[in-house]
C-alpha cells in the first residue's frame, strides 16, 4: 500500500503525525441522524472534529483530514442521493451527542521512554448537537451514493491526495480539497439523506495528520 506523495515527501510518518479515529466498538456501528436530512441544518452533524492546539510554544497544530471510510451496518430506510457536507468554523461547535472516536497514533517504537504522541484533536461522530455556526464557511459538497445503503456497503471521501490506495475497498469515493483545521477551529460534515426514515448506523474509520503550524 503506497503512502500519498504530499505526506511521504514530508516523512510525516516519521515524525509520528499520523492518527486515526475509529468506532470504539469494531462490528458495532454508531447511530446518526435518521430523518430530516434533506437539508444541512446548522446545529445536526454527523461529526465534528475540533483541533484544541493553542498559540503556546510546542501546542501550536494544524489538523489535516486525509480520509474517511463509512461502513452501514444498517439499512438507512428510504435515504437516497447521500452526500457529505462539510463546512469550516473558527469556534468549537461540538456540544453534545453522539460518540467520541477512538484516537490512535499509528507509530510505534521501542526505544527507551518512547511514548505515542497525545493528539490535540476531538473527533465526535453520529446524531452530533453543534453548536450554533461562528464565522462558519462551507468547504465541500460531495455526492457519495444514490441509493439506499445495505448492511456492509461502504463510502469513502478523501482530502487531495489523500489515502488513493485506500479507495479500492469502497463503493462511492468523492474526492475535495485538502483541508487544515486551525488551533481552537472545528470542521463540522453534515450528513443529507433524501427520505430517509432510519440510521445506517456507520462504522468509522478517519485518519488525519497533525502538523506544526507553519506561520507561529
Amino acid at each position: 500500500m503506497s503512502m500519498p506523495s504530499f505526506l511521504a515527501d514530508n516523512q510525516l510518518g516519521l515524525s509520528e503525525s499520523f492518527f486515526v479515529a475509529t468506532n470504539p466498538t469494531p462490528g458495532t456501528g454508531i447511530v446518526n441522524v435518521d430523518t430530516g436530512l434533506d437539508a444541512v441544518t446548522a446545529t445536526a452533524a454527523l461529526m465534528t472534529h475540533y483541533n484544541s492546539a493553542s498559540a503556546s510554544a510546542g501546542d501550536n497544530q494544524w489538523a489535516v483530514p486525509i480520509y474517511m471510510r463509512l461502513t452501514a451496518t444498517a439499512v438507512n430506510t428510504a435515504g437516497v442521493d447521500f452526500r457529505l457536507v462539510i463546512n469550516l468554523d473558527n469556534i468549537q461547535r461540538y456540544a453534545s451527542g453522539g460518540t467520541t472516536l477512538t484516537l490512535a497514533s499509528t507509530s510505534v517504537d521501542t526505544r527507551t521512554g518512547y511514548t505515542n504522541r497525545t493528539p490535540k484533536s476531538v473527533v465526535n461522530f453520529g446524531s452530533v448537537v453543534a453548536a450554533a455556526a461562528g464565522s462558519a464557511q462551507q468547504v465541500a459538497n460531495a455526492y457519495l451514493s444514490p441509493v439506499i445503503f445495505a448492511a456492509d456497503d461502504s463510502c469513502e471521501l478523501v482530502w487531495g491526495d489523500g489515502a488513493t490506495s485506500y479507495s479500492a475497498t469502497a463503493q462511492n469515493v468523492a474526492r475535495v480539497l485538502p483541508m487544515y483545521i486551525g488551533r481552537q477551529c472545528t470542521m463540522v460534515i453534515h450528513e443529507l439523506a433524501k427520505s430517509q426514515t432510519a440510521s445506517p448506523d456507520f462504522e468509522v474509520e478517519y485518519g488525519f495528520a497533525e502538523l506544526r503550524h507553519t506561520r507561529f
